[in-house]
């Protein structure tokens, strides 16, 4: 039992050394500074890029989209404007002949 327990906090105390978050290693040179990253980092990245990437393209869609409908409405509204304007002109007529 005791190498059991031993087995697992070693373990556990591997895998939190081991395993990083996506904090590069900062390096220092000539006035520059560089950020190196491991292979598993960089995937990680580049798949949190690839999500941006996708979800700005949503965004653009979607603004064009709400645009669009945005205009249809308006349209709609100035159509029934129109309608009731000329209803009233036909009411008007109706009135001025009766």
């Amino acid at each position: 039992m005791k190498k059991y327990v031993l087995w697992i906090i070693t373990t556990m105390i591997n895998y939190i050394a081991i395993s990083q978050s996506l904090e590069p290693k900062v390096i220092q040179q000539n006035d520059s500074t560089y950020f190196c990253f491991t292979v598993v980092q960089s995937k990680k990245l580049a798949k949190l890029i690839e999500l941006g990437n996708y979800n700005d393209t949503l965004v653009k869609k979607l603004t064009t989209t709400n645009w669009k409908l945005q205009l249809v409405s308006d349209t709609k509204d100035n159509v029934i404007d129109f309608k009731n304007q000329k209803l009233s002109s036909y009411a008007t007529i109706v009135e001025v002949w009766s």
